[in-house]
């Protein structure tokens, strides 16, 4: 270009004037992460800028709802501990998914930050871990630091591996502490059965329906004809008593 258009400014701007041309200029092709809209909404803050002006002509610009509520939510997310915001930011995390740990201590919400850092779980999942340690903390009246610092908890977070899924299933014992007994009187039953390979006995894991199903994979006459013999011996023992009766009762 042989000529460059440019706006010579008599005064010089302000940072709130600053920061609005920038969130401007860049609104048509720019996508802010959480903490971005935070760090945004803070400096206005501190600038002491209205609180309505923030919200009627700011929020719009960062794809905001334009409601006071919103508002204060950024401006306390804002203050988690820098280590956790990074890796909260770095993996884009929406602000509904880890709301909850605004609410914990500072040493409980360290134990996440290495919580998250060695597992990087997706939001969906990282949901269901914090509201979940949330409620059981509340429940017991303890510190998610201390659901953290079980042992169970740590020996997957320090394993050469750690899988969500490990972390999970204790974490699932925890909260439905009477759902989990259930599913292992049922394990323990179809344990007992003994039935012969190729038989499968399946039930809802839920306990929303009180129907059991029975399957038989066979490519033999004798093969089937010694399923049916284990399965109807099965069928007069207490185990298969038992199974019915967990189903029978939860409706």
């Amino acid at each position: 270009l042989q000529v460059l258009p440019a706006r010579i400014l008599m005064d010089p701007p302000s940072s709130e004037d600053c920061l609005r041309i920038a969130l401007e200029d860049n609104r048509p092709h720019r996508e802010y992460t959480e903490f971005e809209k935070a760090t945004f909404l803070n400096l206005l803050y501190q600038w002491e800028v209205d609180d309505d002006l923030i919200i009627d002509q700011y929020m719009p610009i960062l794809n905001l709802p334009a409601a006071k509520k919103t508002l204060l939510d950024y401006l306390t997310v804002n203050n988690l501990p820098d280590g956790l915001k990074q890796i909260l930011n770095e993996l884009n995390v929406p602000i509904r998914t880890f709301w909850t740990l605004t609410r914990w201590g500072y040493e409980s919400q360290a134990e996440a930050e290495t919580f998250i850092r060695l597992l990087r779980p997706g939001a969906n999942k990282l949901k269901e871990a914090l509201e979940w340690i949330g409620e059981i903390a509340e429940r017991e009246g303890i510190s998610p630091k201390e659901i953290f610092h079980r042992k169970d908890f740590q020996k997957v977070l320090q394993s050469e591996d750690p899988r969500y899924s490990m972390v999970r299933t204790i974490l699932f014992a925890l909260r439905y502490p009477h759902f989990e007994s259930l599913r292992k009187e049922v394990w323990l039953a179809l344990d007992e059965l003994k039935l012969a390979q190729g038989t499968r006995i399946q039930a809802d894991q839920n306990f929303e329906k009180d129907d059991i199903q029975v399957e038989l994979t066979f490519r033999t006459l004798d093969e089937l004809l010694s399923q049916i013999e284990k399965l109807s011996l099965a069928s007069h023992s207490q185990a298969m008593q038992r199974l019915i009766d967990i189903f029978q009762r939860m409706h």
